[in-house]
């Protein structure tokens, strides 16, 4: 291989390197917690939160509602027994019911809006819950993808670097300094092959000298983007 040659070999690693770089921050970009997940995971807790309150404020209209049976019970006995004779005292005790038939009536209403809300909420909570479930189970999968790709790119990257380094060795270090000076100034393109008298980097003719150069083994730039013409 010539100095050119070299140099192309050296690119090829670079750019797989780099290739392989992206590859990876992409994986681990992906990696760790999931805020979908964690939104979907909080909207059923707090659905959940919000069950538990409605249950609890059913049993207690529930026991509301025993006891005020009891009371309405107790005095339907007491007014309709005969054991009440005076007038008066007989509306009182009319009036009395009433009233409290109309808590209880208020009582059995908030007690049947209560239950319809909580038996609504249980739908929706249980099915929240196998989303959840459905959407852990499928981040974890994606994890131990990710993890497993981690490690094969982690292992990739090595074996290039290693590449990397053996290939640089075979380079002149002025030829070296040259490459790493355009591939910086052209997003890690020092190269560029040069076909039928024209750079391909920049698709700019190029004076058919610099090309004869360039076939000669000769470092030659591109007259206009500057990269180093590599003839194959």
């Amino acid at each position: 291989m010539n100095r050119v040659s070299d140099l192309y070999a050296l690119q090829e690693i670079d750019l797989e390197i780099a290739d392989q770089r992206a590859a990876l921050e992409r994986i681990e970009a992906q990696m760790g917690a999931s805020a979908e997940v964690a939104a979907r995971r909080a909207e059923w807790e707090a659905n959940q939160a919000r069950l538990e309150e409605l249950e609890a404020t059913q049993r207690d209209l529930d026991l509301q509602a025993r006891e005020q049976r009891e009371h309405v019970a107790g005095v339907e006995k007491k007014l309709y027994s005969g054991a009440v004779t005076n007038p008066r005292e007989l509306v009182d005790l009319q009036q009395d019911l009433d009233q409290l038939r109309g808590a209880l009536g208020r009582i059995e209403d908030r007690l049947l809006e209560v239950m319809a809300a909580a038996e609504a909420l249980q739908a929706t909570v249980r099915v929240q819950a196998a989303e959840v479930q459905a959407a852990e189970r499928e981040w974890q999968d994606l994890q131990e993808r990710l993890t497993r790709e981690q490690a094969a790119l982690t292992a990739a990257l090595a074996a290039l670097s290693a590449r990397r380094e053996a290939a640089a060795a075979q380079v002149r270090p002025q030829d070296l300094a040259l490459y790493q000076a355009v591939a910086q100034a052209r997003q890690g393109r020092a190269m560029a092959r040069a076909e039928r008298g024209t750079c391909l980097g920049c698709r700019i003719s190029q004076p058919s000298s610099l090309l004869q150069r360039a076939r000669a083994g000769e470092l030659v730039q591109c007259t206009s983007c500057q990269r180093i013409l590599y003839v194959g």
